[in-house]
């Protein structure tokens, strides 16, 4: 498997984020401190698989929704779809790591203006700033939007080579330049001479022919 795609339950939007009345009636301060621990480790995760993953975001991604949408490595909207930041709105900010993902993602001036100001953007919107990868025609389905826009890593010849992409593209985004480069050296000497790197250079050779 070379991609994973996370999306809503069909007609309910794609992400809310935390139930807000269970969070108020039931949930004490170490709660939330714990919740926010447990997701950064659970978005972390999700972040870090070896597969390219993708949200695809009908309807809306709110709240924690926007964290978890952010943590996917691509996000492609339905055409009516919107994105909106609310955290400050409740008195918070993020705490599952979408504020320093979309620092990354958009820069220190937009992200702050996103997060701080709390600006709903619309599908085109979100293309415009980078928070959207693709946006799906009116009358095409959402699925068959993201389904294209992952055909590069589909009908990729070598999967094993796109997970180890992946990892090494995953972890220079998480570390320091040298240990990166160390990293990096590390999974292309796991795949250099591997079987199907032999079988890419013969094919090659056979074509010089």
């Amino acid at each position: 498997t070379v991609a994973v795609c996370v999306k809503g339950a069909d007609g309910t939007g794609f992400c809310s984020g935390a139930d807000l009345a269970v969070l108020k009636d039931s949930f004490t301060k170490e709660d939330g401190i714990l919740m926010c621990y447990f997701m950064q480790d659970t978005l972390y995760r999700l972040r870090n698989l070896p597969q390219v993953s993708v949200a695809a975001i009908e309807g809306f991604a709110v709240g924690g929704g926007t964290e978890l949408s952010l943590s996917c490595d691509y996000r492609v909207f339905s055409h009516s779809s919107w994105f909106h930041m609310v955290q400050i709105k409740m008195g918070l900010t993020t705490g599952w790591g979408g504020g320093s993902r979309l620092v990354s993602l958009v820069g220190r001036q937009k992200a702050l203006h996103l997060l701080a100001g709390s600006k709903r953007l619309s599908a085109q919107e979100c293309l415009d700033l980078g928070v959207a990868d693709k946006i799906s025609a009116e009358n095409e389905t959402l699925m068959n939007a993201t389904v294209e826009f992952l055909q590069p890593f589909l009908t990729a010849p070598y999967p094993d080579a796109v997970r180890v992409c992946k990892r090494v593209i995953a972890e220079a985004d998480d570390l320091p330049m040298m240990p990166a480069l160390e990293i990096e050296a590390e999974y292309f000497k796991k795949l250099w001479g591997g079987p199907s790197n032999a079988d890419a250079l013969s094919r090659i050779a056979s074509k010089k022919k």
